[in-house]
């Protein structure tokens, strides 16, 4: 699972922590991201495919055409995929300037916004298809 994990949101997280703040270079190591003074590792969880597990049969039974579940099976894979790396972003931030409130972030409320926004994503899918069938 690690190069998986490394290839799909460490490498891509640590590029967009380096762009979001050049002063604080971070990159990933295996499936860790590191910086000076710190790293954080990444476990199977933190790829976003236990969301991506639940989002996809939902998107292959949606009471639709097969070509608006393909529509919606690609949007759903590439919305969760940007989720989860605006997540693992806003988590490494969290643990470099506030470890207080990481905890909570990492176990509630991160994965709750998560399943939320693509839980809204598939309604918004449906909704759309009723719109222009």
């Amino acid at each position: 699972m690690t190069p998986v994990v490394q290839a799909s949101t460490a490498a891509p997280a640590a590029a967009l922590l380096c762009w979001l703040d050049p002063t604080l270079p971070t990159h990933a190591e295996s499936a860790q991201l590191q910086w000076l003074g710190g790293q954080l590792a990444l476990l199977a969880g933190c790829d976003g495919a236990d969301v991506l597990l639940l989002y996809l049969p939902a998107a292959m039974i949606a009471p639709t055409s097969w070509q608006r579940r393909g529509l919606m099976v690609a949007c759903g894979i590439v919305a969760i995929w940007l989720l989860n790396q605006a997540r693992v972003v806003v988590l490494v931030q969290m643990y470099r300037q506030y470890r207080g409130g990481f905890d909570a972030a990492h176990t509630v409320w991160a994965p709750l916004a998560l399943a939320l926004s693509v839980t809204l994503l598939y309604g918004w899918l449906l909704r759309a298809r009723r719109a222009n069938p």
